[in-house]
């Protein structure tokens, strides 16, 4: 098994206990199935730093932070994407609430 991580980015909109008990499901489910998940929280400060200098990534204009990562294993990129895919399509907008402005990004850890 490779080692995989997860990007999320923070969002204005708030989850209802329906959206955050599906987020919760989508994760024991994987956990029960024997996946090992490593999740990281993160702090609300965020900076860029780049050859430029630092920038604070919450700046207008800036990118939207980081709110998370999760470490996940999977046999190779494409079962990675199956997982990730999964993720999004659960959290799939109703017609009747916003989108988040969540973006998931994997890539293979070293």
């Amino acid at each position: 098994m490779k080692e995989f991580v997860f990007i999320f980015r923070t969002s204005k909109r708030v989850l209802s206990e329906e959206e955050q008990e599906q987020r919760r499901d989508w994760a024991l489910a994987l956990r029960e199935g024997g996946r090992k998940l490593d999740p990281r929280i993160l702090g609300e400060e965020s900076y860029r730093v780049t050859e430029d200098g630092v920038k604070n990534a919450t700046s207008p204009g800036g990118e939207v932070p980081v709110a998370a990562i999760l470490f996940i294993e999977a046999a190779d990129f494409n079962e990675a994407l199956t997982l990730a895919k999964s993720r999004l399509e659960m959290a799939a907008p109703s017609a009747k609430r916003p989108p988040l402005a969540t973006e998931q990004v994997m890539a293979e850890s070293w």
